[in-house]
Order: structure tokens, then sequence, then C-alpha cells
């Protein structure tokens, strides 16, 4: 992936004015609060998860703590669409 004229490649995590790299999370199907805590951290209202080549539907506890931090939770699935831009 390319922001700007950074190339970036495994788990990062992306914000306006941050990007984490070196995150390693669980599987996305095991994804806990700790695992997003980076994330967390910056205080987003929302979260995009790029879950490679395969769907997912995070866990529902999950999505239920998010929900009450106010935060959005959305997951993609990687496409070579989003791959060439």
């Amino acid at each position: 992936m390319r922001i700007a004229e950074h190339w970036l490649s495994g788990h990062v995590i992306v914000s306006a004015e941050k990007i984490v790299e070196g995150w390693s999370p669980a599987a996305p199907v095991a994804l806990t609060l700790a695992d997003l805590a980076p994330a967390l951290a910056l205080e987003p209202t929302i979260l995009l998860l790029g879950t490679g080549t395969g769907r997912f539907l995070p866990d529902v506890e999950l999505m239920a703590d998010l929900a009450e931090r106010r935060i959005g939770l959305r997951s993609e699935e990687h496409t070579s669409e989003l791959q060439s831009h």
C-alpha cells in the first residue's frame, strides 16, 4: 500500500496523523480489544480492517465493545482494485 511517497506492507495502522508499522494482530476472526489497543490509542471514530483475500464477520463481543466506545467497525476484503491505487 502506498501513502503519499511511503510504501507500506504487512500489518499497519493508519490515521490522519500517524502510521504505525509492525502491528502484530491476531487472526482477523480472533481480534480482541487488546489487539486493537494501538489503534484505539489514536481515538478513532471508525476502524477499517483490511482482511486480506477473505471476508469475515468480526466477533460479536468485539463489535459490542467498540460500539460502547462509540467506534464503528468495518471490514474490507483486499481486491486488485485496491492494490492498484
